[in-house]
């Protein structure tokens, strides 16, 4: 995968975070959808975790390897856009109600990922970061992780997105 693809994936994925939270007020920002549901401060406080902790699994062990830095991204892409499926949310990236505002959250994801990206940068994709088997892939290389971040953020959008067109919560505002 030449550079320019997964960097410009990146970016435009912040982007599209971005572009979705346009026009969400306090109100929305906080307001649950329903009950043991997360609000959109409680997802962007989860991006954020998840974001760290993958920076976090560069600083452990890695492999080289000879295979595809991309195999798993499939999984990962199908896995996460399958809006049917719910998965366990892990402890370690459940979020405790941070009192942060959405720009507070989007500079610490973007910061996040572009230690990513510098990392695959100056290390390259292939190596497999062996600190963490994730459960649906096992050990993912830099790439995948980046994809995963990506995909995962992908996920989260849309769940803002029909937060956002909850008619329930818009009568809530007025």
């Amino acid at each position: 995968m030449k550079q320019d693809i997964y960097l410009t994936d990146s970016k435009n994925n912040i982007q599209f975070l971005r572009d979705t939270l346009t026009g969400v007020d306090n109100h929305l920002y906080q307001i649950a959808p329903a009950e043991g549901k997360w609000s959109i401060q409680f997802i962007l406080e989860h991006l954020a975790i998840t974001e760290s902790v993958v920076v976090n699994l560069l600083e452990g062990p890695t492999t080289e390897t000879d295979r595809d830095p991309t195999a798993a991204v499939h999984i990962i892409k199908s896995a996460f856009n399958d809006h049917q499926k719910v998965y366990p949310n892990p402890k370690p990236v459940t979020p405790r109600g941070q009192a942060s505002t959405i720009e507070e959250f989007l500079t610490t994801i973007e910061e996040n990922r572009n230690k990513l990206l510098d990392d695959i940068q100056s290390k390259g994709t292939h190596d497999i970061l062996d600190s963490f088997p994730h459960p649906l892939t096992g050990k993912m290389t830099r790439l995948e992780w980046l994809y995963f971040n990506i995909y995962h953020t992908e996920r989260h959008i849309h769940q803002i997105k029909m937060i956002k067109q909850n008619p329930e919560l818009k009568k809530s505002m007025q």
